[in-house]
């Protein structure tokens, strides 16, 4: 698993969950390496790197952050490695990773909407109303399988003109 930065709480909340449901579900399945990208391209390369070296026969890995995605998918490539790369976040160079399929899967999540909820749930606070402690917005998986789905497509490529299109009337 890479990693992203100590203490930082979203990211450590996916590492965890990652973790526990491994532990859960696929228990045969060991989690033989955790090392810190810290958020940097070129760290999170260089630990992938050396996790394959020290791991050869390693079958797959995880990322829990666009940083150590890309610097994870980087490494394999050189290597030519076929093994399964799970990533989380996205970006075009992330994309263009997964269709050439040197990323499985990508986990992904909808900021637009996040902002959109957090704005509704601000308002409604302000007006007095109860709001939820928490509101779960699911991720979604996306493979090659998947990616050219229309509602996937909007996801990663949202119409920017309808959110702008009031901006300074």
């Amino acid at each position: 698993m890479v990693k992203t930065v100590p203490g930082g709480a979203s990211t450590t909340a996916r590492e965890d969950g990652f973790r526990d449901q491994m532990k859960a579900k696929f228990p045969a399945i060991q989690i033989l390496d955790e090392r810190y990208g810290m958020a940097s391209i070129a760290q999170s390369l260089a630990v992938s790197e050396n996790m394959l070296t020290a791991h050869p026969d390693l079958d797959g890995m995880f990322c829990s952050n666009e940083s150590g995605t890309s610097g994870a998918a980087q490494a394999l490539k050189a290597r030519r490695s076929k093994i399964k790369l799970v990533g989380f976040d996205s970006s075009p160079t992330l994309i263009a990773q997964l269709e050439a399929r040197w990323i499985d899967t990508l986990v992904i999540q909808d900021p637009f909407r996040m902002g959109e909820t957090a704005f509704e749930q601000a308002v409604k606070a302000l007006r007095g109303e109860k709001t939820p402690k928490k509101i779960a917005l699911p991720p979604r998986l996306v493979d090659v399988k998947n990616l050219h789905d229309p509602d996937i497509q909007t996801q990663l490529k949202p119409d920017l003109q309808k959110y702008l299109s009031d901006v300074g009337s």
